[in-house]
């Protein structure tokens, strides 16, 4: 049976690792919990991501599901990084793995 790790981040204006990367990652859950604001994630450093080049758009409530055998391999394995439009959303991230820890 894969391991199963969940968690939440809470995000600002400046952008941050929402997860690192992990090579034994099979799929990948985010969803944005807030009620108003808009997050964006992408597989760019924290350091970098900007509203205007992050790859996706999470509004609020929705969510974004991504997993190895439809996605492949380096787009769920990879970091993750966040940043949003305004306040501060929180964002729930849920991961599987082939192993278990």
């Amino acid at each position: 049976m894969p391991g199963i790790l969940s968690g939440q981040q809470t995000g600002s204006t400046s952008g941050q690792l929402l997860i690192p990367g992990n090579p034994y990652r099979k799929s990948l859950l985010f969803t944005n919990l807030d009620a108003a604001i808009n997050v964006f994630v992408a597989q760019l450093e924290p350091t970098v991501i900007t509203t205007a080049n992050a790859g996706v758009r999470l509004t609020p409530g929705q969510s974004l599901t991504l997993n190895v055998n439809d996605d492949g391999f380096y787009q769920v394995t990879e970091r993750w990084s966040f940043i949003a439009a305004s306040g501060t959303p929180i964002v729930a991230v849920f991961e599987t793995e082939s192993i278990r820890r």
